[in-house]
């Protein structure tokens, strides 16, 4: 049987040495490419730089998502949107000045890379992590453990209360997607506004949504919190679903808001002015 592409492969080293320097570079990629190679089911433990240990699946590819936030660092806002990442420091200094913890919201939060991401760039922030996936869940709860003000959710974010069902148990990690049918297990169905009162909160510092297409039914729901969110990172999917239109209910609910549009990566950035 042929074995897929590897995650990881040289073209990647000069990513690894800018970020973490010659020697830890050099180190990590080693213990990446070997963890890739060796493609095991079970999770195992990997020391990262700034990190320290974090956990992940080879067979379900976790450090190629890993790459793309830690290594290739595509939510690095202070890059990718110098200015507008300023000014959300601002916000954030600001709402911390109020005696409120800043929310960040992490919907498809996978095994927690982007939610150890968030802590890292928002200290104080309270995070929010909603993740479909028992078997995400699991590695997600080993990776956050010990870090305070960090609540998972078991859910999937969506335009209305209810349950959804996993699609495809076949879809590997970061992959999973949800709907009304489906061959998976049931899981809850939370809206944003749900979130929001679960946690005691009335504004978003920054959400971060990529729900495998589930956008399209997320932006066609209550939007009122969006006129309360300074800044969002979207990855949008109608490269899955061609013909579908999985973003043009997004593309809409900010078309009358007041919100600049940018690209990072895979990413939609939107910042409101």
């Amino acid at each position: 049987m042929n074995r897929r592409p590897p995650a990881v492969n040289i073209r990647w080293l000069p990513n690894y040495l800018k970020v973490f320097g010659a020697q830890q570079g050099m180190l990590l990629f080693w213990r990446i490419f070997r963890f890739d190679r060796a493609n095991r089911s079970i999770p195992v433990p990997v020391i990262v730089p700034e990190l320290g240990e974090v956990w992940l699946r080879a067979v379900t590819r976790d450090h190629a998502i890993f790459q793309q936030i830690w290594v290739k660092r595509e939510y690095d806002l202070a890059v990718a949107a110098p200015r507008h990442f300023h000014k959300l420091m601002d916000t954030y200094s600001a709402i911390l000045a109020r005696g409120t913890k800043p929310l960040i919201l992490d919907a498809g939060a996978h095994v927690g890379m982007s939610v150890l991401w968030w802590r890292r760039l928002f200290p104080k922030a309270l995070i929010v992590a909603v993740e479909p996936s028992s078997e995400n869940l699991a590695i997600l709860r080993k990776n956050v453990v010990g870090l305070n003000d960090v609540i998972v959710l078991a859910a999937a974010l969506a335009g209305e209360l209810g349950s959804l069902r996993i699609i495809d148990t076949a879809a590997s990690g970061s992959a999973v997607r949800v709907g009304h049918e489906g061959t998976g297990h049931i899981v809850p169905a939370v809206t944003v506004a749900h979130v929001l009162e679960q946690v005691g909160a009335s504004e978003i510092l920054l959400a971060k949504i990529d729900i495998e297409g589930g956008e399209a039914g997320l932006f066609s729901g209550d939007l009122g919190w969006l006129d309360h969110t300074y800044a969002l990172a979207v990855e949008t999917h109608d490269w899955l679903y061609p013909g579908q239109g999985t973003s043009k209910s997004m593309l809409a609910a900010i078309a009358n808001r007041h919100f600049d549009f940018l690209t990072s990566g895979e990413n939609t950035l939107l910042f409101k002015y």
